[in-house]
């Protein structure tokens, strides 16, 4: 079975009384788990773009990247997050290079998740 890579951000949201937690913002599963290996694409050496929709706003945020439905490891190279403009396109100077315990690239192993470290951008929360 192929790795499945799930993805959560979290934002880290500030209160009126200037306290700070993580919150939970938007999650997906871009391919279906139980589908057959046969009918999965083969994502090997390729690049994936996802533009997320979030719900909470914050000065920081963090990828959480799951690998919990796999039996097998699953590598990533360079993981960069951006804000988009309404056209998708990438906006100028929001670009940022995300790293795992202060490394580009990372191994998931199998049945577990994996935790960026935290990325400064600013995000606001999506208006449907």
């Amino acid at each position: 079975m192929r790795p499945v890579l799930l993805l959560t951000a979290l934002a880290l949201a500030t209160t009126p009384a200037t306290a700070q937690h993580w919150s939970r913002s938007w999650m997906a599963a871009p391919l279906a788990w139980k589908a057959p290996a046969d009918k999965r694409p083969d994502l090997t050496d390729r690049t994936i773009r996802q533009v997320v929709r979030i719900s909470s706003g914050g000065q920081r945020i963090r990828l959480r990247l799951s690998n919990e439905m796999a039996n097998e490891p699953l590598t990533i190279g360079a993981v960069h997050v951006a804000l988009a403009g309404a056209d998708g396109a990438i906006l100028p100077g929001t670009d940022r290079i995300v790293a795992f315990n202060r490394v580009q690239g990372a191994t998931l192993p199998a049945r577990a998740p994996l935790l960026s470290d935290p990325i400064d951008l600013p995000v606001q929360r999506s208006r449907a």
